[in-house]
Order: structure tokens, then C-alpha cells, then sequence
């Protein structure tokens, strides 16, 4: 699930034999209960959107366009895990390593998305970016001596940063 800026809140895991579809209204209830939600729009693709589905929903048509204008960020999500993250499906056959995998992959996605949000750049200029800073690290083999060399902070870097917060 997500805001209408696309920015990653909640996910649930169900059995792999379970239908999609049958995941949809479970999956809002349990988010609406726990978190207090009164007003909220759903946007899902069509395995999502069954007769029975769409019986339990009711929405404001005004309202479903305006956040259908939105629905761009929310595929932003998805284009950020499957290329920027490449993040894969994996074959783990006990509950907790399929869990913690994918809550793994969901705090990627939030981090990646913050990151974006804050800097106004993308997560993948962002990677590029900061993989021109390196460190070094000598060891003189006499003295055992360490000297630790790092490359010094681009400009984008610092703005970045700056943005970020993490710049004192």
C-alpha cells in the first residue's frame, strides 16, 4: 500500500496458493483497523478488481479520477523495485525466510522512495552518484601502519546530502 505520492506504507504476505484476488478487501480491512483510516482510494490492476471486490468498495467518481491522475506514482513503486532495486522473486519454501525477504525488499523500496522524495532525484541517478565516492585503505607491511584514503564529496553529493539531513 501506499500514499497518493507513492510513497511505500504497509504490505501483507499471504500462501503462495492463495488467489490475489481474494487478498484485496483482507488486506485493506486489517490496514483501515489497525491504522484508523476513514478516507482512502484504491488503485490496483485487474487481478485485483473482481465483482465481489468491487460490491464491498464504494467511491466518489470525482475522487477516483483525481487520484487516477496520481496513479503514475504509484507505478513509480513498482518501476523502482523491479530495475532501480532489482528486486526478484525468490524460492524460499519455509514462512519466516519469505517474510523477512520481503520486508527486506519493502524497507529498500521506502528508503529508495525517501530518497527521492527528499533529493528530487531519482534513486538510480542517486546510486550512480554516490558510487564516484571511494575509500582506500594501505597497509604498510613493515610498520602495519593503515592509511585510510577516501575521494572527496562531489558537489551533487553534498546537495544531496544537504537534502537529506545527514549533512552537519
Amino acid at each position: 500500500m501506499v500514499t497518493k505520492d507513492g510513497f511505500s506504507i504497509a504490505y501483507e504476505v499471504f500462501s503462495g496458493s492463495t488467489f490475489e484476488g481474494h487478498t484485496f478487501i483482507p488486506s485493506i480491512q486489517k490496514f483501515v483497523t489497525k491504522n484508523k483510516v476513514k478516507d482512502f482510494t484504491i488503485v490496483a490492476d485487474d487481478a485485483m478488481i473482481s465483482d465481489d471486490n468491487i460490491k464491498d468498495l464504494i467511491a466518489n467518481n470525482a475522487f477516483i479520477i483525481e487520484r487516477y491522475h496520481e496513479l503514475y506514482k504509484i507505478e513509480q513503486n513498482f518501476r523502482i523495485a523491479k530495475s532501480d532495486l532489482q528486486t526478484r522473486p525468490i524460492f524460499h519454501f519455509k514462512e519466516e525466510p519469505i517474510k523477512l525477504h520481503l520486508l527486506i525488499c519493502f524497507m529498500a523500496l521506502v528508503v529508495s522512495r525517501n530518497i527521492e522524495l527528499s533529493t528530487g532525484a531519482s534513486i538510480r541517478s542517486f546510486i550512480q552518484e554516490c558510487k564516484k565516492i571511494t575509500d582506500a585503505r594501505l597497509t604498510n607491511l613493515i610498520t602495519k601502519e593503515e592509511i585510510k584514503m577516501r575521494t572527496p564529496l562531489t558537489p551533487k553529493i553534498i546537495e544531496f546530502l544537504t537534502k537529506l539531513k545527514l549533512l552537519i
